[in-house]
């Protein structure tokens, strides 16, 4: 049996389609999920009727205030789940195999119960980890290094995660058996879509996610203000949220006549986005992965994401650029130079190439492998 423990499965479709093309070739999959409101029940969930879940309520004001005690407490809530499971398995004596999707926050609770239950497990490290939970509880260090002791291993979402993590932490890293980098993957909608044929762009950037401060969408205006008054003909089109979360992400009053916001758009209407832009630019503060970039890379846009997030570091080619999100000089200087480099975008037999390896059945089989 496959279990997944996963605090934030109804925040992000990403475990979903993992667990979903997992679901082909593993017969019985549990997905233990910690919430915080009953209305939470059954998100992200459509399409995945062969799959159990168990959704554990925890919602404490100030116990999150004390991540030890919380993972702790939410660990003592997971361990009947766990033992049911075992008991369900139908080969006696087998260790159940369990991904933990958060390091911290799904790991601990796999190293506790691992004391208690055969079990092996793996810890999967993101932005959360990277950025919070391993950076500013150095006092619990040792106890990580022993819940990574006990793991199968450790796998990092992306090459630049793993990068950090080696040069801030290599006392911890060393305590793995297994390290390994597995990304997420793009949809099959996104693969069969695949830009085959160079495009004429107008100077046209884009960007898609979510409104919020982490998204640095003040600098992305900033930096895009600067280039509108370099280049007049400049645009910024901006998916994913209204003009009113907007004005508040940006602390602008309205929106400049140089961006166009166009809200969410299903996929088709986001593919002519991508294909009318010459680059996406998304430079947030922490980003896991990403998989807007590819869905971007898909459709030949050049890319601009922050130095040492996202695939930072995954490819040396010379549309794909890093910056410091801080810097709003750094993002207009770049987003000129790939306007200017880019009139028909990327070459598509790179992204055909590249993007096209992708897919969630490539990434499924490597967490299966994980294990072997």
């Amino acid at each position: 049996m496959m279990i997944h423990v996963v605090n934030n499965f109804v925040s992000s479709t990403v475990h979903a389609s993992l667990i979903a093309v997992l679901s082909k070739t593993v017969k019985d999959q549990l997905v233990i999920i910690p919430i915080r409101d009953h209305n939470h029940k059954g998100l992200n969930s459509d399409g995945l009727g062969d799959v159990q879940f168990k959704y554990i309520l925890f919602n404490n004001r100030v116990i999150k205030y004390f991540p030890l005690f919380k993972v702790f407490l939410v660990s003592v809530r997971c361990y009947f789940s766990l033992r049911s499971a075992k008991k369900a398995s139908e080969i006696d004596g087998e260790k159940l195999k369990v991904i933990a999707h958060n390091f911290w926050s799904d790991g601990m609770v796999a190293f506790f119960n691992s004391f208690f239950i055969p079990m092996r497990y793996m810890m999967v490290v993101r932005n959360t980890d990277i950025n919070y939970f391993v950076a500013r509880l150095p006092h619990y260090r040792w106890l990580m290094g022993w819940a990574i002791k006990r793991s199968a291993g450790l796998s990092f979402v992306s090459k630049s995660h793993y990068l950090r993590f080696k040069a801030r932490w290599p006392s911890l890293l060393s305590c793995a058996r297994k390290v390994e980098i597995i990304p997420n993957a793009v949809s099959d909608w996104w693969l069969d879509n695949l830009l085959t044929e160079p495009l004429a762009r107008g100077k046209q950037a884009c960007f898609v996610g979510r409104f919020d401060a982490n998204k640095n969408l003040k600098n992305l205006v900033l930096a895009a203000q600067l280039v509108y008054d370099a280049m007049p003909e400049f645009r910024l089109v901006l998916v994913g949220g209204s003009e009113e979360e907007f004005c508040a992400a940006t602390g602008c009053r309205a929106v400049p006549g140089f961006v166009v916001v166009c809200g969410r758009l299903p996929k088709e209407e986001l593919l002519k986005v991508y294909r009318r832009s010459r680059l996406f630019v998304m430079p947030s503060f922490t980003e896991t992965f990403g998989l807007v970039y590819l869905e971007a890379l898909s459709q030949g846009c050049a890319v601009i994401c922050s130095s040492g997030e996202g695939i930072d570091g995954m490819w040396e080619v010379p549309f794909i650029r890093s910056v410091e999100p801080e810097s709003v000089d750094d993002i207009a200087r770049t987003i000129v130079e790939l306007v200017a480099a880019f009139p028909e975008g990327i070459p598509v037999s790179w992204s055909t190439a590249q993007v096209g390896k992708f897919s969630w059945t490539q990434t499924a089989d490597e967490y299966l492998g994980f294990f072997s």
